[in-house]
């Protein structure tokens, strides 16, 4: 190329498509989020020995102890978030997976519930942080037409840990105790975070809006970029956004509500919430559900792992929807889901049936977590992204705890399993509404961006040197 040359970070990464950069990326992401699924999960199947090892008489008092890691996210999503767009993308998962890994060690050594509690929530915070970074970081780097499906691949890192922990459970446990999950889930994520110190590339267009970082990004775009640029070349970032905003403007959730982003986040958060309620919901209460129903256990232990199967397959598939039909796709499945959830019940006597029908809910339910959070990865502009999935995670965790408690509420009316699994459908009919408001400000902020391209100006330009 010659000296002249101007080129636009965005459309490079548009134009070269797929690399080995890009897929990499997503690989790395894909074990750091499998931790994330691992400690989530790891306190489930440490409860059961717990119990035994501390004779405790009331299964219940484990309760805050769950609530604790959800309450943790809540709170971590938005500040590690905050981080994330101010000291960037690396330094925020690095610092999410040091909670994690530090929180979690000292539960293997905790000796009373209180303890729990608090190590937990701590954590939650560092859980909390992980997913908004790692969707940001993944999204810029991919390419439009994969960018869903980049995102969610690597999102489904989370399900693999769930299942790794299990794995774990049943060798480990019974040998060295429940501590070993903890022990287990504390080192993973501190020799993540310095993986990512040393080989996570940084946000290019986080570097792009900080003078700070602009010596790296000629750097980094020779890493990605199948073409070798000349000294002379000027690159430079048109955002998604109209314009750049002022780093003060963003240190507030109100900015969310700003002009212009004020249907995105509403809708982003109904969307969030209800689909969390309704997937929490299930996921807590259905094996308890099919107790109650006469459902063999290992039958019902075989229908929840479909369900966590269709759910992979369902945020899989629902990626290249995505991809190539936008925020659409997100809105047919929450409409499915409400019939398909609302008629699980009806399928108890029939094994085949109640498969058939756990794997087609997870294919919604779970899917629909995915979806969300690749669009939330298209929606907002670079500058604010991380801070405001942040946000939208920490709104979704409330719909996460408030499924769980009223189903507790709902079962302890004693009422038929069927009406049960109708109100389990209510959360994804409140998040139709949530996806079809997305679909409207997605389209709206679309041809805006399109409309005003042209006087868009550089928010940053760096020059390309020896």
């Amino acid at each position: 190329m010659t000296g002249n040359d101007h080129v636009e970070i965005g459309a490079l990464i548009d134009e070269t498509g797929l690399t080995r950069f890009n897929i990499g990326l997503t690989v790395f992401a894909f074990f750091v989020m499998v931790f994330d699924g691992y400690d989530v999960s790891s306190l489930a199947f440490a409860g059961p020995s717990i119990i035994k090892t501390w004779h405790l008489a009331n299964r219940g008092i484990l309760g805050p102890i769950f609530s604790a890691s959800l309450l943790g996210m809540m709170f971590g999503a938005p500040i590690l978030g905050w981080v994330g767009d101010r000291a960037g993308r690396k330094a925020a998962v690095a610092i999410a997976c040091v909670i994690m890994g530090a929180a979690s060690l000292a539960c293997s050594v905790s000796t009373e519930l209180w303890q729990l509690v608090v190590l937990r929530f701590v954590t939650g915070l560092g859980m909390g942080g992980l997913a908004p970074n790692m969707i940001s970081l993944v999204a810029e780097y991919a390419p439009k037409r994969f960018r869903a499906t980049m995102v969610i691949c690597m999102y489904t890192g989370i399900t693999l840990g769930g299942a790794v922990v299990g794995a774990v459970a049943a060798g480990l446990v019974a040998a060295f105790g429940w501590q070993v999950l903890f022990l287990i889930g504390g080192a993973g994520p501190l020799v993540m975070a310095l993986l990512v110190t040393l080989f996570m590339p940084e946000s290019v267009k986080f570097l792009a809006t900080h003078r700070s970082g602009q010596r790296r990004i000629a750097a980094l775009v020779s890493r990605f970029a199948k073409t070798k640029f000349s000294p002379g070349t000027t690159f430079y970032l048109v955002d998604e956004a109209a314009g750049n905003a002022p780093a003060k403007r963003i240190t507030s959730p109100a900015f969310l509500f700003s002009k212009g982003l004020i249907l995105a986040t509403l809708s982003l958060w109904i969307c969030m919430a209800g689909g969390l309620m309704g997937y929490y919901f299930l996921m807590n209460w259905t094996p308890i559900l099919f107790e109650q129903a006469h459902v063999a256990p290992s039958v019902a232990a075989l229908a929840t792992t479909i369900f966590q199967i269709g759910g992979t397959v369902g945020g899989l598939t629902l990626s290249r929807l995505i991809d190539r039909r936008g925020v659409g796709a997100i809105a047919v499945l929450f409409l499915a889901a409400v019939p398909i959830i609302g008629t699980v019940g009806l399928l108890t006597d029939s094994k085949p049936l109640l498969f058939a029908g756990m794997f087609l809910a997870g294919f919604c339910a779970l899917g629909i977590q995915f979806g969300v959070n690749a669009i939330a990865s298209i929606v907002y502009p670079t500058y604010c992204r991380t801070y405001a999935l942040g946000w939208a995670f920490a709104v979704g965790r409330v719909g996460a705890v408030v499924g769980p408690v009223v189903g507790g509420l709902i079962v302890e009316l004693h009422i038929p399993i069927q009406v049960i699994f109708y109100v389990a459908a209510i959360p994804f009919a409140i998040g139709l509404i949530g996806s079809v408001m997305l679909g409207r400000a997605y389209s709206t902020m679309a041809a805006s961006n399109r409309l005003s391209n042209g006087d868009i100006e550089m928010t940053s330009v760096i020059r390309c040197s020896n």
